[in-house]
């Protein structure tokens, strides 16, 4: 009836697929990228660093303005 080690064992297996990045970007580190964000925001910059959740470290970036004239 009740099962005391399945369910948290499920939990686990789900918040380390959660963590896991599916990109690679060590092959673009001191390199330059460009970057799409949520809502139209562009950026450019060298590729310094990164963290599993893909917050990025970018140097000399320059922002990208859409719609302004």
């Amino acid at each position: 009836m009740f099962n005391s080690g399945g369910g948290d064992r499920n939990a686990t297996d789900k918040e380390k697929k959660r963590k896991e990045s599916i990109v690679d970007l060590s092959k673009y580190l001191e390199k330059p990228i460009r970057v799409k964000f949520q809502g139209g925001r562009e950026a450019s910059g060298i590729l310094k660093g990164y963290d599993p959740l893909l917050n990025l470290v970018l140097d000399n970036t320059v922002e990208y303005l859409r719609g302004c004239f």
